[in-house]
């Protein structure tokens, strides 16, 4: 395992949360964050000289080696390292955790493969977007025959509220993180159609999860329509959602919430067909 990734692999794990939740105790949330920062430290480091022992990090770290062997003692509890004789190594969780990642990166790159066929088949724009700290991050993004238009790139990021996409996701949300995602980020009026009070919106949340696609209309950007709907690992967590956006005046009628949902969603079924081959 690289040492470039273990910052996505030790945060995305659960054991993370185990990990914060005991050092929150230890004083202030200077000193908490200090120590956190610190156990990652002494994770990358035993990595990187394969494997240390209490003395040998207490001499890079400089701290007292009780310091370093209290931090070794959680991190073996939570089964982040273990100890062979009086070397300790990283804990075969990170395999575990090296696996997630791989599986969620290579979801992202057959996402590419799906959103350019979402183009071919519909003749509109396309996306595909994921969400982070309460924000959809645009990954994949390719134009159709459709007039196109100014638009977020790839890594770039957009409100959830307004983005057929964004409601897609959050529809997959237990409602109270629904509501604790739009209230942080606040409904920001993009348009004259944004819905800008988090009780309609939470209804309309409903009915997404209902039908399984979210429509915007109109309401990210003036006079452009767009069909979203999310999109699952084989374990039925959300790690996306597609879209198909387009000009009010040819997403009309049918089109717009019959056809294109349609559409998507089957795009979407064979994606998710394809990541449990």
């Amino acid at each position: 395992m690289q040492s470039s990734n273990f910052d996505i692999l030790y945060l995305a794990n659960e054991n993370f949360k185990c990990l914060w939740s005991t050092v929150w105790t230890m004083g202030t949330e200077k000193r908490t964050l200090k120590t956190v920062g610190r156990s990652i430290d002494l994770l990358r480091h035993i990595q990187r000289v394969d494997g240390a022992r209490v003395t040998e990090l207490a001499d890079a770290f400089d701290l007292a080696p009780s310091t370093i062997h209290g931090y070794l003692k959680t991190l073996e509890e939570k089964e982040m390292v273990v100890k062979e004789g009086d070397i300790y190594h990283l804990g075969l969780r990170f395999l575990e955790m090296g696996r997630y990642t791989q599986h969620r990166t290579e979801a992202r790159e057959l996402a590419e493969e799906y959103t350019k066929k979402l183009v071919e088949e519909t003749g509109y724009r396309a996306e595909f977007v994921t969400e982070e700290h309460g924000k959809c991050i645009f990954v994949h993004k390719f134009s159709g025959s459709q007039p196109s238009w100014e638009h977020e790139e790839p890594g770039q990021h957009a409100p959830l509220h307004c983005l057929a996409t964004g409601k897609a996701i959050l529809a997959e949300l237990p409602e109270p993180i629904a509501r604790e995602r739009l209230t942080a980020q606040g409904l920001e009026a993009r348009t004259e159609k944004t819905i800008t009070n988090i009780e309609p919106l939470l209804d309309e949340l409903k009915e997404i999860r209902q039908n399984g696609f979210a429509l915007n209309d109109c309401e990210n950007i003036q006079g452009v329509r767009a069909v979203g709907v999310p999109a699952k690992d084989t374990a039925g967590n959300v790690i996306g959602a597609f879209s198909v956006s387009g000009p009010k005046h040819s997403m009309t009628g049918e089109t717009f919430r019959e056809d294109l949902p349609r559409a998507v969603k089957e795009i979407v079924n064979e994606f998710e067909l394809e990541l449990t081959l």
